[in-house]
């Protein structure tokens, strides 16, 4: 008895690392459905916040120095997938910073209709909190941040694609 159980342990196991018949193969590393070992994909790869991605045109308002009041602005930020990560998304020029840097993004996670990111650095500026809503295909969010000399901003805003 002991001799038949060590080859059919063997045997599952090896069946259990083979592809099952009918289940999807996706190579794509931005699918939540990504599967690492897999080399022929048949096309059913699953994204996740497809209607999330895009180009928002956004109306905000920044509190902060020099005079402390609210600045109404208009500007783009652009909505895109974190590069293999199923569930990340980028933000490029949150608070319209990039007039200021040369050029930088912000990740996060989104597994629902928010949007939050840690803080992080980003160029001079350390951004404190942004969190960020999304309903069809608008866009609503708060941040804060720290610039280069120590001065706090509080941004608020809306964006449409």
């Amino acid at each position: 008895m002991r001799y038949v159980t060590l080859p059919l342990i063997l045997l599952s196991l090896s069946l259990s690392s083979c592809h099952i018949f009918g289940e999807a193969r996706c190579t794509d590393c931005n699918a939540y459905n990504y599967e690492e070992f897999v080399e022929d994909d048949d096309g059913s790869c699953a994204y996740a916040n497809e209607e999330k991605l895009g180009t928002y045109t956004v109306t905000d308002s920044i509190y902060g120095p020099p005079v402390p009041e609210w600045e109404v602005r208009t500007y783009s930020i652009e909505i895109t997938r974190e590069e293999c990560n199923p569930y990340g998304l980028e933000m490029s020029n949150p608070a319209n910073l990039s007039t200021m840097v040369e050029s930088f993004s912000a990740t996060g996670t989104s597994e629902d209709d928010s949007f939050e990111l840690p803080s992080q650095q980003i160029g001079p500026n350390l951004l404190t909190s942004i969190t960020c809503r999304f309903a069809g295909d608008s866009l609503l969010f708060e941040l804060s941040y720290i610039n280069e000399f120590g001065e706090s901003f509080d941004v608020r805003g809306y964006g449409l694609k």
